[in-house]
């Protein structure tokens, strides 16, 4: 026996003993009309200004995420941009110190050759083993090639007012 979904689609006999309730049946008009099913009539679509508004709505969702995903890039590009020209100034610095104390060390080993030179010359204890003798490399003179020949008529001449060269 199914239990009754509605109150309404059932009637109780009270004639019976209380408590004991039996459901009985109605057929009523309305039982009759939620049984039956009304096709409802076919779409005819949507007003106009309904679907104007609605692909209003679309285009601005998508204008919305294309600006937001620019936003995104705009920003890691910037973020990245940034960090490089952190590490580069850092680089930089470390490399204007390195800078300064290759030139300072290059001061000093020039000092030092030049007092060592002076102590050499001026106590007169130069010795040929502690010259270094360069040797010159002989001058290789470039391959000659002949110049182009043009084609210029030998009838004209400079101008008599400029010299040559210019």
């Amino acid at each position: 026996m199914s239990v009754p979904l509605r109150s309404e689609d059932y009637l109780f006999d009270h004639s019976t003993a209380p408590g004991n309730y039996q459901p009985t049946e109605v057929s009523s008009p309305r039982r009759k009309r939620l049984s039956t099913v009304v096709n409802l009539p076919i779409d005819q679509g949507y007003p106009f200004w309904l679907r104007a508004l609605v692909v209003g709505q679309r285009l601005s969702l998508a204008v919305v995420a294309s600006t937001l995903a620019a936003t995104l890039i705009t920003y890691g590009f910037t973020v990245n941009v940034n960090r490089q020209l952190m590490l580069a100034t850092a680089k930089l610095g470390v490399l204007q110190t390195q800078q300064k104390q290759l030139t300072a060390a290059n001061a000093v080993f020039k000092n030092h050759l030049a007092q060592v030179a002076m102590t050499t010359l001026q106590g007169n204890t130069l010795n040929p083993r502690d010259v270094i003798f360069l040797e010159t490399e002989e001058a290789s003179s470039p391959p000659v090639s002949e110049p182009p020949t043009t084609s210029t008529p030998s009838s004209v001449a400079a101008p008599l007012g400029y010299p040559k060269g210019y």
